[in-house]
């Protein structure tokens, strides 16, 4: 899910780099964006953390609402850092000298796969004797 909210929202930057028509600064752009993709990731991450809860809920009755709830958490924290992640590190690696388009995925996908597994198993761990 991480990934693909974050090659989503490096295309908006990307873009948003390429058109040369744009009267706004890189700054204004990185923050009109920024703000954009953390609301679009946090609506994204509720929305499906929600499907995910219900879903636990009913196939695990006994810990399906502390799975759920701790599912539904990990996926607005990864949706919302991928769809910052991906936006903003286009604009690093064009401020470093580098192509955004060819560099920004590694970069996007790694910040994706370590707050999506960090995420859940740290809020598993916190919650571990609710789960019990």
């Amino acid at each position: 899910m991480g990934g693909n909210a974050a090659a989503q929202a490096m295309s908006v930057s990307i873009r948003g780099i390429s058109d040369g028509n744009s009267r706004r600064t890189d700054r204004q752009l990185l923050n009109h964006v920024l703000r954009r993709e953390a609301i679009v990731g946090f609506l994204t991450g509720a929305i499906v953390g929600l499907t995910t809860a219900i879903i636990a809920w009913i196939w695990q009755y006994k810990h399906g609402s502390a799975l759920g709830v701790i599912i539904f958490a990990a996926l607005i924290i990864t949706q919302t850092l991928a769809c910052v992640s991906g936006a903003g590190i286009p604009f690093i690696m064009r401020k470093l000298g580098f192509d955004p388009a060819q560099s920004a995925t590694i970069f996007a996908t790694t910040v994706t796969d370590v707050t999506g597994l960090a995420s859940l198993l740290g809020l598993a761990t916190l919650f571990q004797a609710w789960l019990h």
